[in-house]
C-alpha cells in the first residue's frame, strides 16, 4: 500500500516540477576595457565604460536600455562603450528571457564621477600565483627526484673474504 501511495504522490507532483520555468543567471558589468580585465562602477568624466552581461546559459534572448542623467532613455546592445564629459549616473537595464525559464529584470548603474572612491585610485597591483607556483613545483619536483637517485644506498662490492666468513667455508 505504501508503495502506491509513493507513486501517485510522485505522479502528482513530478509534472509540477518538470514544468516549473528555470531561474536565469545574467549579470551585467562595467568595465575600463573591453576584456573587462579591471571592473569598476565609477569613471571620470571623459573615460570611457564598457557594458556587457555574462550568463552562464546560452541562446538567451534580451532587450536592454540606458537612462542618460538627464532622463532620456536610448535602446542598448551589448557590448557597448558610453563616454561621458559631465558627472552622473547612468542606468543600464535589461529584460532577459528564453523558453524554459522564468523572465528576468538585471539594473546597474554607472556613475561617472568627480574622483575615483579611494579603493579604486589606488588600483593595486594584481599578483597571479600560476606563473610562480607552476615553475616552483617543478624546481622542487626536479629536487626531490635528484636528492633520491644520488642519496640511494649503494650496494657495497662483496669480497671473496666476507663471502667465506659468512657461509663458513674456507678454502
Amino acid at each position: 500500500m505504501k508503495k502506491f501511495l509513493i507513486l501517485a504522490v510522485l505522479l502528482l507532483v513530478l509534472p509540477a516540477i518538470a514544468s516549473a520555468a528555470m531561474r536565469l543567471d545574467v549579470r551585467l558589468t562595467s568595465c575600463r576595457d573591453l576584456l573587462c580585465v579591471n571592473a569598476s562602477d565609477f569613471f571620470l568624466p571623459g573615460e570611457g565604460a564598457y557594458i556587457d552581461y555574462n550568463s552562464s546559459i546560452k541562446g538567451i534572448s534580451y532587450w536592454a536600455q540606458i537612462t542618460f542623467p538627464d532622463g532620456t532613455k536610448q535602446q542598448l546592445q551589448f557590448p557597448n562603450r558610453i563616454t561621458s564629459n559631465t558627472t552622473g549616473n547612468y542606468t543600464v537595464e535589461m529584460n532577459v528571457w528564453k523558453d524554459g525559464y522564468d523572465e528576468l529584470t538585471v539594473t546597474k548603474v554607472v556613475q561617472f564621477v568627480d574622483a575615483l572612491p579611494q579603493e579604486q585610485a589606488q588600483n593595486p597591483l594584481v599578483l597571479d600565483w600560476t606563473w610562480i607556483l607552476i615553475p616552483l613545483a617543478g624546481v622542487l619536483t626536479a629536487l626531490v627526484v635528484w636528492r633520491v637517485y644520488t642519496h640511494r644506498k649503494k650496494p657495497e662490492p662483496v669480497s671473496e673474504a666476507k663471502v667465506r666468513k659468512k657461509t663458513g667455508k674456507n678454502r
